[in-house]
C-alpha cells in the first residue's frame, strides 16, 4: 500500500485549550500527515467543552482539509478521580471503533502513559503502532533533571513497551542515537517535524534591531544568558521582544530583572498569545534567538519550536550550537552558532549578523533556503514513507 492510501490516527494526551508548545506540535503534526497524502485523525482532550475546532483552527490560520480530523475528548473525572487514564480508555475505544469502519494503517502517540494501550491495541488488532518521544527516560543516571516519580514510571514504560512497538519516531538523529543505543535491533528511525508555511521575506527588519526570543521563560531556555548578551551589546538601540511566558510564575522574576536593569523601555515581554498574534510580532524581529542551557534535554531531545517559526519567517537565527539544534540546521549559513551558556559569544554572532544590509540579506537568504525542506508538506509525506518502510519492512 502506497503512503498516499495510509490512512492514520495521531493520539495526545494534551489539552487543545492550553497554553503549551505540544498543543502546535500536535495539531501541526497531525496536519501535516493530512498534507502529505494520508487521511489523519487526531485524537486529543479538551478541558473547556465550548472550546471547537473552528476555534482551534482559526488560532492557528489553519484551512480544514478533507482528510484532517480533530477529535477532542473532554477531560473528565470518574468516581471522583481525574486522570489520563479516562482519555486513554475511551480514545483506544473510538481508534477500534474507526479500525471496525475502515482499516487503520497506524496508530502513532507521543505519550509513554499511552505505550501500554498501543502495545494491546497491536496484539489485538494488527495495527501497526508508533512511538514519537519528545524525552528520554531509559536510563535515568544521565536525567538528573527529571522529576524522579514520573520519570520512574516512563523509565519502566519505555523499556517495557518499546520492544512491542512497529517502531519508534525519534525527532532527529541525536535523539535517535540514544535510543538505539539501548534497543540496537529494534526499529528506531528519524522523522523530523517541520513548519506549516514560509512568510514573504522583510529585508526592512535589518533596521528595527529587534531581538526576538519565542518560548517559555522556564530556566532551562537560558533566557538570563540572553539577559547577559544584551547587557554586552552596549546598544541602545537594540530591542529584546520575549514572545511568550505562560503564567505570573513564569513572568514575574524576568519582569524584576528587566525593571532592576532598567530596560522597561527596551524589552517586552508578550505573555502567551495566539499563533497568530507570535506571526505578527515575527515580522518585526530581526534575529531569532535560542539560548538553550547546556543540559541532557537540549543537548539531545529537543525540537524547539522556536526554531521553525524563526526559520518560517526567514528570520537569522543565533543559537546554543548543541547536537539536537546542529540536527535541524546543517546549512552554517542560516545561523550563527556560540558555545552553550556563553553570552559573550551570543553578542558576537548577534552583532555579525547586524553587521552590514548585506551579510544580513545572506542569512535571511540562508534561513528561507532551510525552511523548505522543513515544510510539512514535505515533512509528512517523509514521515509516511518511513511508517510505510518500517510496517513493510524488505524481505531477504
Amino acid at each position: 500500500m502506497g503512503t498516499s492510501a495510509m490512512r492514520v490516527v495521531y493520539l495526545n494526551k494534551v489539552r487543545m485549550d492550553t497554553n503549551i508548545p505540544a498543543v502546535n506540535f500536535s495539531l501541526l503534526n497531525g496536519y501535516g500527515l493530512a498534507l502529505g497524502g494520508a487521511e489523519c485523525i487526531l485524537i486529543t482532550q479538551k478541558k473547556d467543552p465550548h472550546f471547537t475546532t473552528t476555534s482551534l483552527f482559526a488560532n492557528f490560520e489553519l484551512e480544514e482539509l478533507p482528510h484532517f480530523q480533530v477529535i477532542m475528548l473532554p477531560r473528565t473525572a470518574r468516581f471522583g478521580i481525574r486522570t489520563n487514564q479516562w482519555f486513554y480508555l475511551e480514545a483506544f475505544r473510538q481508534i477500534r471503533q474507526l479500525h471496525q469502519h475502515r482499516p487503520l494503517d497506524a496508530v502513532i502517540s507521543r505519550d509513554p502513559g499511552a505505550l501500554p494501550y498501543l502495545a494491546w491495541l497491536k496484539f489485538h488488532t494488527q495495527i501497526p503502532v508508533f512511538y514519537q518521544p519528545h524525552n528520554f527516560y531509559l536510563d535515568l543516571s544521565i536525567r538528573p533533571d527529571l522529576k524522579p516519580a514520573n520519570a520512574k514510571k516512563y523509565r519502566w514504560l519505555e523499556r517495557t513497551f518499546i520492544p512491542r512497538m512497529t517502531g519508534v519516531l525519534c525527532l532527529q538523529e541525536a535523539q535517535a542515537q540514544w535510543y538505539q543505543k539501548y534497543f540496537p535491533n529494534h526499529a528506531i528511525t528519524v522523522a523530523k517535524p517541520g513548519l506549516l508555511r514560509i512568510k514573504p521575506p522583510q529585508f526592512d527588519r535589518f533596521r528595527h534591531k529587534l531581538i526576538g526570543y519565542v518560548g517559555s521563560l522556564e530556566w532551562k531556555k537560558g533566557v538570563e544568558f540572553l539577559f547577559e548578551a544584551f547587557r554586552l551589546l552596549e546598544d541602545p538601540d537594540l530591542k529584546l521582544v520575549l514572545i511568550g511566558g505562560r503564567d505570573d510564575r513564569e513572568i514575574a522574576p524576568i519582569q524584576h530583572h528587566i525593571t532592576v536593569a532598567g530596560w522597561q523601555d527596551r524589552i517586552h515581554i508578550t505573555g502567551w498569545i495566539p499563533p497568530v498574534e507570535v506571526d505578527h510580532w515575527l515580522e518585526k524581529v530581526a534575529i531569532g534567538v535560542i539560548p538553550l542551557k547546556n543540559v541532557f534535554y537540549n543537548r539531545y531531545l529537543t525540537a524547539p519550536n522556536k526554531l521553525f517559526d524563526y526559520l518560517s519567517h526567514g528570520i537569522p537565527i543565533v543559537t546554543a550550537d548543541l547536537p539536537a539544534i546542529r540536527n535541524f540546521l546543517p546549512d552554517e549559513r542560516a545561523a550563527q552558532f556560540f558555545t552553550p551558556e556563553n553570552p559573550a559569544e551570543m553578542a558576537q554572532g548577534i552583532r555579525h549578523i547586524l553587521k552590514t544590509n548585506a551579510v544580513y540579506r545572506q542569512f535571511t537568504h540562508a534561513a528561507l533556503q532551510q525552511a523548505d525542506a522543513y515544510l510539512w508538506q514535505k515533512r509528512g509525506k517523509l514521515m509516511l514513507a518511513e511508517i510505510h518502510r518500517l510496517c513493510h519492512p524488505a524481505k531477504g
